[in-house]
């Protein structure tokens, strides 16, 4: 992964290898100057697509409090809620404005805050949870209405999730599925290893230009001697999105997904 521009000691704008933009988490990947190249084991989070308002934020937020936004967050994915890929940003700086207001003394009523309670149960659990990590980890006690307000805060980043990036949701559940069944593999879809196939799947089902002429030919069939079961089901999965319209996969296409399918499944197993 390259590095190309430092947030704080531990987040950084990076390039995967596909020359993707991604915000990236880890351990001291903000410590050198860059441009330079950080070995994607001691990256821990990766986030495509963040809106660069949220980056200065980042910069200046609370290190105890970025690591309850991004408990909060896995809880949204453990229930299954469609979310925008700025969720965690926005929990972090409502987090830290909440914080502030409680040392202030101040106070909102919110509105509509019944109706939330009442109409959307899931994400007032999750608020909920929100206030119990908030207490224990931060060792604030904020007002119960504040789950209301996390929970708006859940319901706003699920309007900004568009019909698209809900079917790129359901399609890349569904090429793991064809993966688990073709390799008898059972992924974990929480670790470290998931979330690098999946952002490379948002990135390979965003682009436009599926079937372009191939740059690596050697290379490919090299992954089709060595990796020869992966190639498999690397196809398989070409022929799942060729059936969803996404469009045929170009050979330099085929032989990344083949590489990522060989790395998800050697972790996993």
């Amino acid at each position: 992964m390259k590095v190309i521009k430092n947030i704080n000691n531990n987040v950084a704008i990076c390039e995967d290898s596909l020359g993707n933009e991604v915000v990236a988490f880890g351990k001291g990947i903000g410590f050198k100057e860059p441009p330079y190249d950080f070995d994607i084991k001691g990256i821990e989070r990766t986030f495509y697509n963040v809106d660069s308002r949220y980056l200065d934020l980042v910069a200046d937020a609370d290190e105890d409090i970025m690591n309850v936004a991004m408990e909060i967050r896995d809880h949204v994915v453990r229930k299954g809620l469609i979310t925008g890929n700025n969720l965690f940003f926005s929990l972090v700086d409502h987090i830290s404005f909440a914080l502030k207001r409680q040392k202030e003394g101040i106070q909102f009523t919110l509105p509509i805050k019944d109706d939330i309670r009442y109409k959307f149960p899931e994400e007032m659990d999750v608020g909920r949870f929100a206030l119990k990590r908030i207490r224990e980890r931060l060792k604030v006690i904020l007002p119960a209405d504040e789950a209301c307000y996390i929970a708006l805060n859940i319901l706003n980043s699920e309007t900004e999730a568009s019909d698209k990036q809900e079917r790129e949701a359901r399609t890349i559940k569904e090429i793991t599925e064809i993966i688990s069944k073709e390799t008898g593999l059972q992924i974990n879809e929480e670790s470290v290893s998931y979330s690098r196939f999946s952002s490379h799947m948002h990135y390979l089902l965003q682009k436009s230009d599926f079937g372009t002429e191939s740059n690596y030919s050697d290379l490919l069939h090299t992954m089709r001697s060595s990796n020869e079961k992966e190639y498999q089901v690397a196809l398989k999965v070409r022929d799942y999105l060729l059936e969803k319209n996404y469009g045929e996969l170009s050979e330099d296409e085929i032989l990344f997904l083949t590489l990522h399918i060989t790395r998800l499944c050697q972790r996993e197993n």
